[in-house]
């Protein structure tokens, strides 16, 4: 089904908006930021300069992605996706049982007794099965036939009263979708449907594919624990980082003068950019009913400003050490350990007490990029706390502070509300002007081009005026150099038509060889003889030693009076395929070539 368009008389652009005047003298307004703007001005500025009005698609002007296709399309097959009835896979993770004993039986032998498979043997078999059962089953997302009815809907980052809500959702859907890969399956993944469209978006699903299978090799020991994180993410902001990790804040307090923190509920346990704070699993409380409990706690951006710290960090979790989710409140997450990589500035602090992405500044979006990409501080020591209330802590040196370059990383955008088009930078209101009068100086050009390409009496010597007045090159009017398509043009000229000698002709021919005086014959074999060492020196320059630019400027110095010199540098100079400025040809002689080449 096509899009409607709206017809628009003309679009103003400001530093608050995009107007489009309509027909009816109604506008439509759109904000800086939307994504839209720059599609809807790529698409209206040309048909408004040439025919006075615009038809554009304006709710459609940024493509919508499907994001779970596109993500498995992207990855190449590596991860699967699929919707599948959350009864099919009842029992999938259950532990196994101890068997029951029987009774003893007095010792006897009969037979061969075979061997036992191993319980891991006999595991991997019991979950492969269910696995092949459960696809049979299951939707593949890209089918025809996949719809996202019955599935639950990935809830908000941030709700139109500025807060994040806490509770988790209600779970009453009976379809979900899952994540197949390494023959392990990874239920719930729509709780960060976001995700993969930004790893779709971006173009790179490398961090996805390690979350995933980070995610894998815990979940038969974890389920709990994958589901509890699926569930934090769900109304996070901070994209999955290339490693597979996950971005979380942590909000501390600075002791020691700054040049250190402390936590926020014990004050006993000092750390710095580029530790790693960690206990043992065993110290973190895995009930999910106690909301504030023994262990590392962390947020995401909707629960920052309930700590009571004066500063808060960027760090970097591994899935595999989140131990629970508390049941009453999905903001924040109790884990086993976690990296520091960065402070946050104050400004960015600020932002994040205001429920709003840190992102909002060019420092944020850099910030992030670097953490993504992994360019960052490593793990320069060990923090381990052995006991309870911040008690027993321990510190091992473990690294050097040296951050790995690993090329320019891009900035990077937080991660939005479902649904919601991805926040573009503002547009420069004297950006546009220049584009417009970019493209009107193009239109202008183009039309002299066509004139001159038609043969019309004029037309060089206006192109090379605008041009000059320009005080821009060919390639920035949209053109080719007239120099470099001379010869093309001559190529195209009808072959002269054959003419019949008649004897009159002969005879007219004779009499005016008989009226041609001896002087006349001595100069007019001197200009031959002339014309001649000058296309021996001529033909002697262009294959001759030197540099383009070299052989040019000896051609100059015979003087461009001539047309064979003017088609020698023209063809020195399609030939190097360079400016004439770099060839050092002023505006002057290349106006005074290309009259003489023509």
């Amino acid at each position: 089904m096509q899009s409607s368009t709206t017809r628009v008389l003309a679009a103003v652009v400001d530093t608050n908006n995009l107007i489009l005047y309509k027909e009816d003298g109604t506008t439509i307004e759109i904000p800086q930021g939307d994504a839209r703007i720059r599609p809807i001005l790529n698409a209206a500025v040309p048909q408004l300069i040439n025919q006075g009005y615009a038809d554009i698609a304006i709710e459609s002007a940024v493509p919508q992605i499907q994001e779970y296709a596109d993500f498995e399309k992207a990855s190449n097959g590596v991860v699967r996706l699929f919707k599948v009835a959350k009864s099919k896979l009842t029992g999938l993770f259950k532990k196994k049982e101890a068997p029951i004993e029987a009774d003893t039986v007095g010792p006897i032998s009969v037979g061969t007794i075979p061997a036992a498979l191993p319980a891991s043997v006999t595991e991997e078999v019991r979950v492969h099965t269910a696995i092949e059962d459960i696809l049979q089953h299951a939707v593949p997302v890209s089918s025809p036939s996949f719809t996202e009815a019955d599935v639950a809907k990935q809830g908000n980052v941030v709700e139109k009263d500025g807060l994040t809500i806490k509770a988790h959702g209600s779970g009453d859907e009976p379809d979900t979708i899952i994540a197949v890969m390494d023959n392990k399956i990874i239920p719930g993944v729509e709780k960060i449907k976001s995700q993969f469209g930004r790893a779709a978006a971006s173009g790179s699903t490398k961090g996805m594919e390690a979350f995933l299978q980070r995610l894998g090799a815990v979940i038969q020991d974890r389920s709990h624990s994958v589901e509890d994180l699926l569930k934090f993410m769900e109304r996070g902001d901070l994209p999955i980082a290339d490693d597979g990790c996950i971005l979380i804040y942590k909000v501390l307090r600075k002791a020691n003068g700054g040049t250190k923190y402390v936590d926020c509920h014990t004050q006993q346990v000092e750390q710095w950019v580029g530790a790693f704070v960690c206990m043992d699993p065993s110290l973190v409380d895995h009930n999910r009913n106690n909301e504030c409990s023994n262990g590392l706690h962390v947020a995401r951006r909707g629960y920052v400003r309930e700590f009571s710290g004066d500063v808060c960090v960027l760090a970097k979790l591994a899935p595999e050490d989140v131990i629970a989710v508390p049941t009453y409140d999905a903001n924040k997450m109790r884990v086993c350990g976690y990296h520091i990589i960065a402070e946050l500035s104050p400004e960015m602090y600020r932002l994040l007490n205001q429920n709003k992405p840190i992102t909002e500044i060019e420092g944020g979006k850099v910030l992030l990029g670097k953490a993504i990409a992994g360019q960052h501080i490593g793990k320069t020591h060990e923090v381990r706390i052995t006991g309870h209330r911040g008690t027993g802590v321990q510190v091992t040196k473990l690294g050097s502070k040296k951050i790995q370059e690993k090329g320019e990383v891009a900035p990077a955008e937080a991660i939005t509300n479902p649904g919601e088009a991805p926040k573009a930078a503002p547009l420069d209101p004297k950006e546009v002007v220049k584009e417009v009068t970019t493209l009107t100086r193009k239109e202008k050009a183009a039309q002299l081009y066509a004139d001159y390409r038609a043969k019309k009496p004029g037309a060089l010597e206006a192109l090379l005026a605008y041009k000059k007045a320009a005080k821009v090159s060919w390639e920035k009017l949209g053109l080719p150099d007239p120099g470099d398509v001379l010869g093309t043009v001559a190529n195209t000229k009808e072959a002269p038509k054959p003419v019949a000698i008649t004897p009159q002709m002969i005879s007219d021919a004779a009499d005016a060889i008989e009226e041609f005086g001896e002087d006349e014959l001595e100069r007019f074999r001197d200009e031959q003889e002339a014309k001649k060492a000058e296309k021996r020196t001529i033909n002697g320059v262009v294959l001759g030693e030197g540099s383009f630019r070299e052989r040019i400027q000896k051609l100059l110095a015979i003087g461009v009076t001539s047309v064979g010199v003017a088609k020698a540098v023209l063809e020195l100079k399609k030939k190097s395929k360079k400016s004439w400025t770099t060839l050092g040809v002023s505006d002057a002689q290349v106006e005074q070539i290309i009259k003489l080449a023509q």
